[in-house]
């Protein structure tokens, strides 16, 4: 989010991808809702991304955070993902 500006969450579309670290092999995929997601995955390290609009075309103006996350035996990890608007200044 750009600094200075009032940040909304993001609104529109969006699917969270995770992907085991260090061999990038998709173990999760699930659509975000209300700006908010869960997925239930076993305990190592993991790369969690968020894609603004799937199902269209890339989009050149919207750009999805990618966060490392590391999951521990009997916890939950929470991870917070942007969305911003890369077109405006």
């Amino acid at each position: 989010m750009r600094t200075g500006l009032n940040p909304r969450p993001f609104e529109g579309p969006a699917r969270v991808v995770v992907k085991t670290r260090p061999d990038h092999e998709v173990v999760a995929v699930t659509a975000v809702q209300e700006s908010r997601f869960r997925v239930e995955v076993a305990p190592g390290l993991y790369r969690v991304r968020v894609i603004p609009y799937p199902d269209q075309p890339k989009d050149q103006c919207w750009k999805g955070s990618v966060k490392r996350a590391q999951v521990k035996p009997g916890q939950f990890t929470r991870v917070r993902l942007t969305v911003e608007n890369i077109c405006v200044v």
